[in-house]
């Protein structure tokens, strides 16, 4: 998050339920911790009048067995604009890569 903004975004919402550490602190009109799952965030967003407002999306998600990573991505595209650049790494933290593969197969 701290990088995207130092490489010129203007604004970052880094969605991230844990600690997110900033050094040094950057003013929330240009990094926004929302602390909680994208899948919480992404109504709130839209409430907030944010929908096709993302020119680059970047998520880096740890696959839980109970959630369909498709389905969470999916419900992120409306806050996505026009061409927006996405880029999305899916860990498989102590789940084996067939149950990954499983979950986001077509």
């Amino acid at each position: 998050s701290q990088n995207l903004v130092a490489r010129g975004c203007t604004q970052v919402f880094a969605v991230d339920p844990a600690v997110l550490t900033i050094d040094p602190p950057l003013p929330e009109t240009r990094l926004r911790h929302v602390v909680m799952l994208i899948q919480d965030a992404v109504p709130m967003l839209l409430a907030e009048g944010r929908a096709a407002s993302l020119s680059v999306y970047v998520c880096d998600m740890v696959y839980q067995p109970h959630t369909c990573p498709i389905a969470i991505l999916e419900s992120c595209l409306a806050l996505l604009a026009p061409r927006a650049l996405c880029i999305v790494t899916l860990k498989a933290l102590g789940n084996s890569f067939a149950a990954v593969e499983a979950a986001v197969a077509p």
